[in-house]
């Protein structure tokens, strides 16, 4: 794995305000922010910047939140960069269980709880 140089999130979700929110609120705080707007684009910017986490949503077009973490943990340079699931699905706790993620976050987005949760994967 690549190291990085400042601490960056990946945000990856298709609505681009929560995308353009999350990356006001980390930056503000000191954070490298990627984004991008589904699954296959979040995997080729993982490529790119080995994020410390993976903010993830899990409904998106064209890969999903699922597909994505599918493909991260076949990744042997990308599995162990932890994922954090947050998403307005009902079945959130399930999903997340299932997808072996770090934690999870139930939108709407309680961005100090994000803070909170990047922080502990980030700030090691």
């Amino acid at each position: 794995m690549v190291p990085y140089v400042h601490p960056t999130v990946l945000v990856v979700d298709d609505n681009e305000d929560t995308r353009i929110a999350v990356t006001m609120f980390f930056r503000a705080a000191g954070y490298g922010v990627e984004t991008a707007r589904d699954g296959r684009e979040g995997l080729s910017v993982m490529r790119q910047t080995y994020p410390c986490i993976v903010l993830l949503d899990l409904q998106m077009p064209d890969m999903s939140g699922g597909d994505f973490r599918l493909e991260q943990l076949a990744d042997a340079e990308l599995r162990d960069i932890p994922v954090v699931v947050f998403s307005a699905s009902g079945d959130i706790e399930q999903a997340a269980e299932r997808m072996a993620v770090s934690a999870i976050a139930q939108k709407p987005i309680q961005l100090y709880r994000l803070m909170a949760l990047v922080n502990e994967h980030c700030l090691k």
